[in-house]
């Protein structure tokens, strides 16, 4: 739904702003990498997805409620 594009670069904190302004009520956010951890502070709820540990881990040091989901298993 919010994505960059070729003219801007939708990740971190503007990601973080513009879903800030969008859902001034809260929002809960999905992701897997170390520029979702500024999204992850302004979250109501964090839902991990395939994080390495040292993500996983600082995402779980924040507080919220939180959701992991593994990879893919074979």
């Amino acid at each position: 739904m919010f994505a960059s594009d070729g003219e801007r670069n939708l990740k971190g904190f503007a990601k973080a702003e513009m879903l800030s302004r969008m859902f001034p009520n809260g929002f809960i956010y999905a992701g897997d990498s170390k520029a979702d951890l500024i999204v992850w502070q302004r979250a109501r709820g964090i839902v991990l997805v395939n994080a390495r540990k040292s993500v996983a881990a600082a995402a779980r040091a924040l507080g919220r409620p939180l959701l992991e989901l593994p990879g893919r298993v074979a």
